[in-house]
């Protein structure tokens, strides 16, 4: 329940992505992959005009009209567009209960980040059966502070300015930190090295690295929702779609 598979070219990609995964059918190298504990908090919300009034809106279903715009790019949201009776689901998951509009804002910025982002991700890493190093990036980029609303994290992108020293003097301690361990990752596999805080590897353990103004490693990564979007959620669907066949 996660992207819409890649087109397959039968060269670069011989199989579905998904396929390819579970069969274990690729090259087993190091794998480098991680997320910003705000992927869905500016940036992408404000790619359209059509998200003009989304920090204003006050109900779940409102938002839920956003999908709509993301449908192309995820299976499951293309899904949620078909059979909006689901949308419930995913409410109780994330909101429960709350009709405080400020939480509803909140709940939506981290499901749809969960959606797009964290749940495909967090896949990747789990079938890479190499070594896998998974970060979530915490610390928002200073320049861009004043243009955005003060909830707003680490947005979308804001890691990549860190990799190619794109920085401020604020930001020049974690920048050179962040360029040590994605510098150490291209030259040995490893993103470890003198004077780092030790990077684990995400194994069986799930364990991954904080990386903000302090480095801490971490585990179970969004552990409840993974389990939710990826195990209970499809159960309930199947089981919702049975009893609508029985009842034909």
């Amino acid at each position: 329940m996660g992207q819409e598979p890649l087109t397959e070219d039968k060269a670069f990609l011989p199989k579905p992505v998904n396929e390819l995964l579970q069969n274990q059918d690729f090259h087993k190298l190091p794998l480098m992959i991680g997320v910003n504990n705000d992927e869905f908090g500016w940036l992408i919300p404000n790619v359209s005009k059509k998200f003009g009034s989304m920090y204003y809106m006050d109900t779940f279903m409102n938002y839920i009209k956003i999908i709509t715009i993301f449908c192309e790019i995820s299976s499951l949201l293309n899904t949620l567009k078909k059979n909006p009776q689901w949308i419930k689901l995913l409410a109780d998951e994330y909101l429960g209960s709350s009709v405080d509009p400020i939480k509803i804002r909140d709940c939506f910025r981290e499901l749809m980040a969960d959606i797009l982002f964290y749940i495909p991700v967090l896949s990747l890493a789990k079938f890479h059966k190499a070594p896998v190093y998974f970060y979530e990036f915490q610390q928002p980029l200073s320049m861009f502070q004043v243009k955005r609303p003060s909830y707003v994290g680490a947005d979308h992108g804001d890691e990549i300015a860190f990799v190619f020293g794109l920085f401020t003097e604020k930001d020049n301690e974690l920048c050179r930190t962040v360029m040590n361990y994605w510098g150490n990752f291209a030259r040995t596999g490893s993103p470890n090295g003198p004077g780092l805080t030790p990077w684990p590897e995400y194994g069986s353990d799930v364990e991954y690295l904080g990386i903000g103004l302090e480095q801490k490693p971490g585990k179970n990564l969004k552990a409840e929702h993974y389990i939710f979007m990826t195990e209970k959620l499809p159960e309930l669907v199947r089981s919702a779609q049975e009893k609508e066949h029985s009842e034909l």
